[in-house]
C-alpha cells in the first residue's frame, strides 16, 4: 500500500513545483490588423519580461520584412531605402506624416505596446521590441501591434507578425495562483506522510 502511496506523492509535488512557476503564454501579434491583441494580464507591483521572434512584413509588394525592433531583416532598395538600420518611423521617405499608431517615435514595421483596448493617441503606445523588462504600477491587460501607418495594414503579408511572450519573473515576488497553492499543500503534505511511514516501517536495530 505504501509503495503505491509514495508513487503517488511524488508526482503530485512535481506537479506542484511545475504549477508554482511563473506563467508564460505565446499569443501571435499579425502584420495585418491595425487592432491591438491581448498578450495577457499584468498584476501591480510584478516583475515582468515581454520577447518577440519573428518577423512581420508591412508591404508584401516591396518585400518590407522587419524584426520585432523595426529593423530590416535585409537591405531595403529604393524608394523605402530610408527604412535600412537603424529603421524608419514613415511609411515613405516622400511623405513623413504616414506615421503608424505609436507616433514620429515608433518605427515602423516594430512591436509596441499599450495597456489600452482602444487606445487614441500616440502617447498611448511605447516600443517593446524583441525584449522588453518592466515592473506593472497597476494591474491591467497589456496589448501589442504591429506598428504601421493606420491605412497601410490591407497591404501587408499575410501570415507574418510576431509570436510574443509575456512572463513573470521568479524574483518579482509574484503570487501563485489559487489551484498552485493546492497542489503545493498537497505536494509537500504528502511527502511528510511519506516521511513519517518510511520512518515507522524501518528496522529497529538492537
Amino acid at each position: 500500500m505504501h509503495k503505491y502511496f509514495k508513487a503517488l506523492v511524488l508526482p503530485i509535488a512535481a506537479v506542484a513545483m511545475v504549477a508554482a512557476a511563473p506563467a508564460s503564454a505565446s499569443v501571435f501579434v499579425t502584420a495585418t490588423s491595425s487592432t491591438p491583441t491581448a498578450l495577457g494580464s499584468v498584476i501591480a507591483g510584478t516583475s515582468y519580461t515581454v520577447t518577440a521572434t519573428g518577423i512581420a512584413n508591412i508591404y508584401e509588394a516591396g518585400g518590407l520584412d522587419f524584426d520585432a525592433d523595426g529593423v530590416p531583416t535585409h537591405l531595403i532598395a529604393a524608394p523605402y531605402a530610408a527604412f535600412n538600420t537603424p529603421g524608419c518611423c514613415y511609411n515613405d521617405p516622400t511623405n513623413s506624416s504616414s506615421f503608424g499608431p505609436a507616433g514620429l517615435n515608433g518605427l515602423l514595421g516594430a512591436l509596441v505596446g499599450t495597456f489600452l483596448a482602444a487606445p487614441s493617441s500616440s502617447a498611448d503606445y511605447f516600443q517593446l521590441g524583441k525584449s522588453f523588462h518592466f515592473t506593472a504600477t497597476s494591474s491591467a491587460t497589456l496589448y501589442g501591434l504591429v506598428n504601421d501607418a493606420s491605412t497601410a495594414y490591407s497591404d501587408n503579408k499575410a501570415g507574418t507578425g510576431f509570436t510574443v511572450s509575456l512572463t513573470a519573473d521568479r524574483t518579482s515576488g509574484s503570487v501563485p495562483e489559487p489551484g498552485a497553492w493546492t497542489l503545493m499543500i498537497l505536494g509537500f503534505g504528502g511527502v511528510g506522510a511519506t516521511l513519517r511511514s518510511s520512518r515507522r516501517q524501518a528496522p529497529a536495530t538492537a
